[in-house]
């Protein structure tokens, strides 16, 4: 019991007592990278409101539950279908990775496109999240990091550097597309399902928004 006391009593600290202390901690060499230079304080806060608000609100959530019904009922039918062993972490995290793509991105690629290009980005970011929590030299001993002896901010550049050529051309396909609609006055799209870069490219072209939340910001969200 008086375990369980302290353990409520210091996740209470940490996320709401002193969350401000812990969100403005010393930030790593790797952390420094994948969130593009990104600083905590009243920016952060903001850009972290929008993106609850517009992004992750209950009826933008809601409105991704038939994506979610549907990449799982592809997933039954196509393990239906093999007459061998199946490695089921595996194909729930191929699934989980189908609908997350979908929902930040889905109307940009076919099919075929999205399992490869799902398959590829996971593994980078997989890689990714490797290096973000790698016991790195340079975080205990600054003056060591100009040296990088594990290699692990050139690695990191290399990773994100990757992404952010991944994204940028996603991002400009959309924008074309998403310019091709307006020119052309396609009213119908406003009724087919939305991701969330359609939902970003929308709020910035109605200038619904009061922080400014940039193409960077939505390529850290991605990441």
């Amino acid at each position: 019991m008086n375990a369980w006391w302290w353990e409520a009593k210091s996740q209470k600290d940490v996320l709401k007592e002193f969350d401000s202390n812990f969100a403005n901690r010393y930030l790593t060499v790797a952390g420094a990278i994948m969130s593009h230079g990104g600083s905590n304080g009243l920016q952060w806060r903001n850009v972290r409101s929008f993106c609850v608000r517009e992004f992750l609100s209950k009826d933008t959530l809601n409105s991704f539950s038939t994506l979610r019904q549907q990449e799982i009922r592809r997933t039954l039918r196509s393990l239906s279908k093999v007459n061998t062993p199946v490695y089921i972490r595996q194909e729930m995290h191929l699934t989980m990775l189908n609908v997350i793509m979908n929902m930040l991105w889905g109307g940009t690629f076919n099919d075929e496109d999205k399992i490869r290009i799902g398959l590829e980005f996971g593994r980078v970011a997989e890689e990714v999240v490797e290096y973000v929590g790698k016991t790195n030299i340079s975080d205990f001993f600054p003056i060591l990091a100009r040296l990088d002896l594990q290699g692990v901010e050139r690695r990191m550049k290399e990773l994100v550097s990757w992404l952010d050529s991944f994204l940028s051309s996603i991002i400009e396909q959309r924008m074309k597309n998403y310019d091709e609609l307006k020119l052309n006055g396609d009213q119908d799209a406003k009724n087919e399902f939305r991701d969330i870069l359609q939902i970003f490219l929308q709020l910035q072209d109605q200038g619904e928004s009061r922080t400014p939340f940039t193409i960077t910001n939505l390529k850290a969200l991605f990441t």
